[in-house]
């Protein structure tokens, strides 16, 4: 491991004990830049900031390069702040007309945390009974929220998302935790059977929220990680979520071994906790998976992709290459080829383009503009297929080894 990658686990280490890192790591400029970088793609420069801001090698560097990334975090924790009042206030709207969604992750996730507002989020998930979409979208677009998705039907069958011109405010609206038409991931469903008749409550900032019990919270954190793995990737924002959530709410531990063990997920969530244990100092949890893994190939993924593995565009195509790999073993069916992945079917891409649901016939033009922003797309620099293949196949690798694929199965 690099100096800038062991310097920044150890800073966050410390940030989630709420301390400032007491160890100097005694990185140059260049490295401390490179350090700043990677916990911006983690999502969480202001939790590193915080740690590592008084440290004598840090304090040496050019102080414009400290005030920028100081702004930066500062910027985000105001975000947060007015993010976590408006969304309160919204909740409070929605009670007094009746409706309690279940609040999911984000703001239950923060208050963990020693300073929650220095954990960034970029939305907070509300999930709902399907009769109950129609009436809490009415609700939330009288608050003054927008639809992203002016066609998507308000029925209980789409994933809807919102937000609010001008503010941070973002909410995603579920009625499902997963899409249950997924291959890769809808069987990730079948453990919350029951899960919103059997809920809890929560207090923030003296707002009661309805949420999943401890137990469900847990394994919708590690299976909402799982969906990312899947596609380009997880980060240590999940780590550190997930090992925050185990080490201090009640949870059956042994409900969710067996959860793991169904879904061939024990491996992975081993190494996970492993992460955890060994990197980050999270300790204080019980056994979760009761077999043994080697966290540091899922550690190497993790810090090289970002919190969603998006922080390479040619990482993020690859999801295309993994997806199909789970898809078409849970399936039983074979591995489909890259035609399949440019040109997939229409139901695969009704969520990114919902007016294929009201037009069918525009399935050509959508493959037509999706291979024109793949090859076209640089926001992180030209588009190249050939390494989102080869990545594609190393984290297919990277699968088998944690027990997602089987060893057996050809990767073309």
């Amino acid at each position: 491991m690099e100096r800038v990658e062991a310097a920044l686990l150890k800073a966050v280490s410390f940030a989630l004990k709420g301390e400032q890192m007491k160890d100097d790591p005694c990185l140059d400029e260049k490295e401390w830049i490179a350090l700043l970088r990677l916990a911006a793609e983690q999502e969480i420069l202001p939790l590193v900031y915080e740690s590592v801001m008084s440290c004598e090698s840090f304090l040496k560097i050019d102080k414009t390069v400290r005030r920028e990334y100081r702004d930066k975090a500062v910027a985000l924790a105001a975000r947060q702040c007015v993010q976590t009042n408006e969304f309160l206030t919204l909740m409070l709207r929605l009670q007094e007309s009746g409706f309690c969604p279940t609040v999911l992750k984000g703001i239950v996730v923060r208050r963990l945390y020693p300073k929650p507002m220095l954990r960034p989020s970029v939305d907070e998930d509300l999930i709902v009974l399907p009769e109950e979409a129609k009436p809490v979208h009415d609700l939330l677009i009288g608050e003054g929220l927008t639809c992203d998705y002016t066609d998507a039907r308000v029925d209980g069958s789409d994933d809807l998302s919102y937000h609010r011109i001008g503010s941070p405010t973002y909410i995603e609206l579920h009625t499902a935790f997963f899409p249950k038409d997924s291959l890769a991931y809808g069987d990730c469903n079948a453990p919350f059977e029951g899960a919103l008749e059997r809920c809890a409550e929560i207090t923030c900032e003296d707002v009661s929220l309805r949420t999943l019990e401890p137990t469900d919270h847990l394994l919708y954190l590690m299976l909402h990680a799982y969906k990312h793995f899947l596609h380009s990737g997880m980060g240590l924002r999940h780590v550190c979520d997930i090992g925050l959530f185990a080490a201090n709410e009640h949870t059956d531990a042994a409900r969710v071994r067996t959860v793991c063990d169904t879904l061939g997920l024990s491996r992975l969530f081993a190494a996970v906790f492993e992460v955890g244990r060994r990197y980050l100092g999270l300790a204080g949890y019980p056994a979760f998976c009761d077999v043994e893994a080697d966290p540091e190939p899922l550690l190497n993924d993790m810090l090289s992709g970002g919190l969603y593995g998006t922080a390479d565009i040619d990482r993020a195509h690859s999801s295309t290459i993994t997806l199909e790999a789970v898809s078409s073993q849970k399936s039983g069916r074979e591995r489909r080829g890259l035609l399949h992945t440019a040109f997939p079917p229409r139901k695969a891409l009704e969520k990114d383009y919902p007016t294929l649901k009201k037009h069918p016939y525009m399935l050509p033009f959508v493959w037509a503009r999706r291979l024109w922003v793949y090859l076209t797309d640089r926001k992180f620099g030209p588009v190249d297929p050939a390494k989102s293949i080869r990545i594609g196949n190393e984290r297919i690798e990277l699968m088998k080894k944690y027990g997602l694929l089987e060893k057996g199965r050809s990767n073309d």
